[in-house]
């Protein structure tokens, strides 16, 4: 399996890498620090992830300009996308799944619900806040 996370936040990737890493060591996870440089990655990836992490507000490119590129690009438009962020915003969270992403999953509080929630989601399920509610 290979993941891609974007998060503008250097200890949150830190946290989630080494979460991944706690699961099984074999998962590749690609990082980038915002949208576009999740984009660019993602245009120059011989294979490309199987499903994409990002995190909702960044600079330069944010969650919501991301999610809307990568729908639109052609090889990429097909890959699962959970937006992960601490926003519980209710019409936001809506928007996100209107606009295509897979999931909505609230930054957990702890490593081991962290842990606990990929575990999940590496199985193929879908466990945040658009699994409960998909046709927002």
């Amino acid at each position: 399996m290979t993941v891609l996370y974007i998060d503008d936040d250097q200890d949150d990737r830190e946290v989630f890498q080494e979460a991944v890493f706690s699961i099984d060591p074999k998962i590749l996870c690609y990082f980038a620090n915002d949208g576009e440089a999740g984009m660019n990655s993602l245009r120059t990836m011989i294979v490309m992830p199987d499903l994409i992490f990002v995190d909702v507000n960044m600079p330069v490119m944010d969650g919501k300009q991301f999610l809307l590129e990568a729908k639109r690009t052609q090889g990429i438009e097909g890959i699962p996308i959970i937006m992960y962020s601490t926003t519980t915003n209710e019409a936001e969270i809506k928007l996100y799944s209107r606009l295509g992403a897979f999931d909505f999953i609230i930054k957990p509080g702890s490593f081991n619900e962290l842990r606990q929630i990929l575990i999940r989601v590496f199985r193929g399920e879908r466990v945040g806040i658009l699994s409960r509610n998909p046709k927002n």
